[in-house]
C-alpha cells in the first residue's frame, strides 16, 4: 500500500510501502523489492511514478515520458534492469526502481545511507506484521534566472550597438547525477506554462537534440555550458549579442525575447527580457575625393574638395560631422551633417586653400566618436587625400638611455627618435643600423613612417655595458639609402647626413655607493659563539638603476699588530636604491689570544663593481676577549666607530 503523503519525522521526502510476499519463493532482498515503485495502482496509469517524481522535485512529465519512450541502455536509469515485473510482462504489471525515479528528477539516494529497515525484519514477520522500509533521498532546486538584460560597456540598456552590446547573464542549474546547463534564447515573449508545454512535447529530444528542439515553436538560439561535473553549477557571464545575431535585427527597435534555462531533467526557468540592437556605421569613401582646380597651384589660391560621406547602418542620423585638416596641421575644421538617412550617400563640398608645400589632407566623419558613440567599424571613418608630391628624408634626431648614467657591466636600453620630414609621403619597411664602440649591433628592420611622423625604436638593448671610461653610440636610418634610395633636402643639402646620430656616455661616473652603517662591538672568551650585528646599505644616487644587486659582506678580526682573520662572509641583495639591510654574523672566537681587537666589516671589498667612493665600504669597533667564560655565547654590543683600512 502507499502512504499518501510523505511521512513526518527527520526525513525529508520518506517513502512508505509494504510489498507481501505471498509464496516461499518470494524473497524481495536480492531484488531490491522494497525499492520498486508500480507504474499502476488501482488503474490509474503512473499516478505512482507522479508521485514519486513530485516528491523528488522532478518534472513528472519528462519522467512519464522517459518511460513510455522504453529503455534506452545509453542511460543508466533508463536501461531495461530498472524494471521489473509482477506477473505477466505486462506495462500493468511494471515496476520501477525508486533510485532512478528520484535521479531522474534531479535528485539522488544512496543505496548504502538511504535505505533503512524497520524493525522487524525476519522473513517470518515480513508480509504478515510489519515489512516496510524507510527510504530517504536528496532532491535539487529547479534552475533559476537571476539576471538577463543588455549592455554596453558597464551600463544596463535595452538598446545596445552590434559591436559593443553585451547580454548579462546569471544562471544556476542544480542536479545530484548529471548536471547539466542548458540555454535557450528564443524570439518572442512567452511564460512559464508556455515553453514547460512545449518542453513536454519534445521530451524525446531531450539530451539528443536540444539545439533543435525549439524549432518549430519559435526562433532560437541555444548553448550548452559545461558544469565541470558541478551538482549546482552558477553561470555568470557577459555574451556578445552577436551571439545570437540569428534572433536579432539591427534596425534599433526593442524586441521581446525569452530565456530558457534547463538541467538535464527539463526542469526549467524562464525569463522575459528586452532587447534592440542598432548597427551604426558611418564612412567616408577615399575614392571619391577630388580637389579643383588640381595641384599643384600657387600657394594661398582657393580649391574646392569634393568628398562623399555614407550611412551604412541601418538608423536615421539626426546629426553628425565631418572633420578635416591639412597632416601638417593640428587645426581642425567641422562640416556639420543633418538628417542623414540610412542607407544614404551625400557628397560634400569644402573650401579651402592651397598650402606652401605638398601635403595630405585627412577627413574623418564623426571624428570625436560621440555621434553616434557606438558604430560597428570605426575602421571607414578615416580617409586621406595627397595634394602635390614631396620629397623624402629621414632624420634621426635623438638617443635617450635607461639608465641614464649606464655603467660598465650593467644592462643598458637605449632610443633612438626617428623622424619623416615629408608631408605627403609614408616610409615603409625602412631600418635602423647601430653600434656600441664600434661593434655593429643586430639591425631594427619592418619601421614605417607616416608623413611627418617622428616615432621612438626601443628595441635597443645591451646587456652588459662594455668596461673603459666611455659607452659610445652610433645609429643611423636607412644607412643603405635604398629605402628610400631620393631622400631629399631644401637647398641642396647632403640628405644623408642627418640620418645619423652618435652620443657618448661617461662610464667614470659612477652612480652605485655602497656603505657599512654599523658594526657591534662586543666581548667573549676564547672558543666562545659570537653574533655581531652589521648593518650595510646601497644610497639612493640619481642614475643608479631600480634593479637588485647581490654584494658580499665580510667580517675581520684584526689585532693590535694589523693581522686580520676572516670570521665571516655573508650574502647581501639589495632590491633598489635607498635601501638597508641587518645581518646577524655569526662566528667563534676559536684560539685567538687573549686581548683587545677591532671588529672590521667591508662590503665591496675589493670591488666587484664600481662605486662612486669607496670611503665608507669598511667600518669597525671594538672587541675584547677575556680569559674567563660568562657563558657559551655572545652578542656584541653596537658602535659606530669608523675604520678607514681598506682590507
Amino acid at each position: 500500500m502507499w502512504s499518501d503523503k510523505t511521512p513526518g519525522g527527520e526525513y525529508k521526502g520518506v517513502i512508505t510501502f509494504n510489498i507481501i510476499e505471498e509464496e516461499a519463493q518470494d524473497d524481495f532482498n536480492k531484488r531490491e523489492g522494497y525499492n520498486l515503485i508500480p507504474l499502476n495502482e488501482k488503474s490509474n496509469s503512473y499516478e505512482p511514478i507522479k508521485m514519486v517524481t513530485d516528491w523528488a522535485n522532478g518534472n513528472p512529465d519528462y519522467v512519464i515520458n522517459k518511460i513510455k519512450e522504453g529503455s534506452d541502455e545509453s542511460n543508466y536509469y533508463l536501461r531495461a534492469s530498472n524494471r521489473y515485473f509482477v506477473g505477466i510482462a505486462l506495462p500493468e504489471n511494471t515496476w520501477y526502481r525508486l533510485p532512478s525515479l528520484v535521479a531522474l528528477s534531479g535528485g539522488g539516494l544512496n543505496m548504502t545511507t538511504d535505505m533503512v529497515a524497520q524493525t522487524p525484519t525476519t522473513s517470518k514477520n515480513r508480509g504478515v506484521t510489519f515489512p516496510s522500509f524507510k527510504t530517504t533521498y536528496s532532491t535539487t532546486p529547479w534552475p533559476k534566472v537571476f539576471a538577463i538584460y543588455g549592455a554596453e560597456d558597464t551600463d544596463e540598456r535595452q538598446l545596445v550597438s552590434s559591436s559593443k552590446g553585451n547580454l548579462r547573464i546569471s544562471t544556476q542549474t542544480s542536479s545530484y547525477w548529471g548536471n547539466k546547463h542548458k540555454l535557450w534564447f528564443v524570439e518572442g515573449k512567452f511564460s512559464q506554462e508556455q515553453i514547460m508545454a512545449e518542453i513536454n512535447k519534445t521530451t524525446a529530444a531531450s539530451g539528443k537534440k536540444d539545439a533543435t528542439r525549439f524549432d518549430s515553436f519559435a526562433k532560437n538560439v541555444y548553448k550548452e555550458i559545461s558544469t565541470g561535473g558541478k551538482q549546482t553549477f552558477s553561470h555568470n557571464t557577459s555574451i556578445p549579442v552577436t551571439d545570437i545575431k540569428k534572433i536579432t535585427k539591427a534596425d534599433g527597435t526593442v524586441r521581446d525575447y525569452t530565456l530558457v534555462v534547463s538541467d538535464g531533467y527539463d526542469r526549467i526557468a524562464v525569463q522575459n527580457f528586452k532587447l534592440g540592437v542598432s548597427d551604426p556605421d558611418l564612412a567616408v569613401d577615399p575614392d571619391s575625393i577630388s580637389i579643383t582646380p588640381a595641384a599643384p597651384q600657387p600657394a594661398g589660391s582657393t580649391a574646392s574638395v569634393s568628398i562623399d560621406v555614407l550611412n551604412n547602418g541601418t538608423n536615421d542620423i539626426a546629426s553628425t560631422y565631418l572633420l578635416w585638416r591639412w597632416n601638417s596641421t593640428t587645426a581642425v575644421q567641422k562640416v556639420p551633417i543633418a538628417n542623414f538617412k540610412a542607407g544614404e550617400r551625400r557628397k560634400l563640398k569644402i573650401e579651402m586653400k592651397y598650402p606652401s608645400h605638398p601635403d595630405v589632407l585627412i577627413f574623418n566623419i564623426n571624428g570625436y566618436k560621440d555621434n553616434p558613440p557606438n558604430e560597428s567599424d570605426w575602421e571607414n571613418n578615416r580617409a586621406q587625400y595627397k595634394v602635390g608630391t614631396g620629397s623624402v628624408n629621414l632624420r634621426a634626431t635623438e638617443i635617450r638611455v635607461t639608465p641614464s648614467k649606464p655603467q660598465a657591466g650593467q644592462i643598458a636600453r637605449f632610443q633612438v627618435l626617428v623622424e619623416n620630414e615629408s608631408y605627403t609621403e609614408t616610409i615603409t619597411n625602412t631600418y635602423l643600423d647601430w653600434s656600441i664602440n664600434g661593434v655593429a649591433k643586430e639591425r631594427i628592420s619592418s619601421i614605417t613612417l607616416a608623413p611627418r611622423e617622428k616615432k621612438w625604436i626601443t628595441d635597443l638593448k645591451v646587456t652588459s655595458v662594455p668596461q673603459g671610461d666611455k659607452l659610445t653610440i652610433k645609429a643611423e636610418i636607412n644607412s643603405g639609402h635604398n629605402r628610400p634610395s631620393n631622400e631629399y633636402r631644401e637647398g641642396g643639402l647632403d640628405p644623408w647626413v642627418d640620418n645619423k646620430i652618435e652620443k657618448v656616455y661617461d662610464l667614470k661616473e659612477k652612480t652605485l655607493n655602497l656603505f657599512v652603517k654599523s658594526v657591534s662591538s662586543g666581548t667573549a672568551t676564547q672558543s666562545q659563539n659570537v653574533t655581531t650585528r652589521v648593518e650595510v646599505g646601497r644610497e639612493n644616487l640619481p642614475g643608479d638603476p631600480m634593479e637588485a644587486k647581490t654584494l658580499a659582506v665580510k667580517l675581520f678580526l684584526v689585532d693590535a699588530s694589523g693581522k686580520d682573520t676572516l670570521v665571516g662572509t655573508q650574502q647581501v641583495t639589495f632590491s633598489k636604491p635607498g635601501e638597508n639591510k641587518t645581518l646577524m654574523m655569526s662566528w667563534n672566537t676559536g684560539g685567538q689570544d687573549l686581548g683587545n681587537y677591532n671588529l672590521v666589516a667591508t662590503i665591496n671589498l675589493p670591488p666587484s663593481q664600481g662605486e662612486k667612493t669607496y670611503q665608507d665600504n669598511q667600518l669597525s669597533a671594538g672587541f675584547t676577549i677575556y680569559g674567563r667564560a660568562t657563558n657559551g655565547y655572545v652578542q656584541s654590543n653596537e658602535s659606530y666607530l669608523r675604520h678607514f683600512r681598506h682590507l
